[in-house]
């Protein structure tokens, strides 16, 4: 076996195993966004303030600790999204590179 065919079988089980945590951080990413919503919403409802700005500041400092989850979760997930295009781009390229060698030789 080729060191472009080891290399391509390597990429392939690290993109199987980036794309299975992306589903777990995909639904950890709704679920703090979801939480983070409703405890917005509510935060709002109970705000004081003769303006929808000032309610608005005060019930993102009574969500912030679920404002930085969403946030965190939210990046999380974006990198996990990246890793996955860079793997797919290194196994395209891979495959190829593999192409091309059967082709000279």
């Amino acid at each position: 076996m080729t060191h472009a065919a080891d290399e391509m079988r390597r990429l392939s089980v690290l993109l199987d195993d980036a794309v299975e945590q992306n589903v777990a951080l995909a639904q950890r990413a709704a679920e703090t966004d979801v939480a983070y919503r409703i405890n917005h919403a509510k935060a709002v409802l109970v705000a004081n303030g003769s303006s929808a700005d000032r309610r608005d500041a005060q019930a993102l400092l009574a969500t912030s600790t679920s404002y930085e989850d969403r946030k965190i979760a939210g990046a999380l997930y974006d990198a996990s999204v990246s890793r996955i295009r860079a793997l797919e781009t290194q196994l395209r390229v891979l495959q190829t590179l593999a192409v091309e060698e059967r082709i000279v030789t």
